[in-house]
């Protein structure tokens, strides 16, 4: 868990200081208006920082932006293709929640 935490910090760092930085309202209008991308996926980092995938309707084209806890937002990349897989919910040992892949 420590390595994850270390390797956010220094994604977040990179892609902050590679990339122009902006607001995440201003971002987010960029990104539908010049686009055509909306929000798809969001996550939150230990750090506090979110993490947000953009993607347009048909999943032709996506975007991955971080927003800092200072509402600071940067492009982490870019892609084509984005793809949705289905997970199934599964029982792992001590009674925890498990995520598989549906095959």
């Amino acid at each position: 868990m420590k390595l994850l935490t270390i390797i956010t910090v220094i994604i977040c760092c990179i892609a902050l200081t590679a990339s122009a930085q902006v607001s995440r309202s201003d971002l987010v209008k960029a990104m539908e208006e010049r686009h055509g991308e909306r929000p798809a996926a969001w996550g939150l980092t230990s750090t506090g920082a979110v993490l947000e995938v953009f993607k347009t309707h048909d999943g032709a084209n996506w975007t991955l932006i971080v927003t800092t806890t200072d509402g600071t937002s940067g492009i982490l990349g870019s892609g084509t293709n984005w793809t949705q897989t289905p997970f199934k919910r599964f029982p792992c040992p001590r009674g925890n929640l498990c995520l598989d892949v549906m095959k």
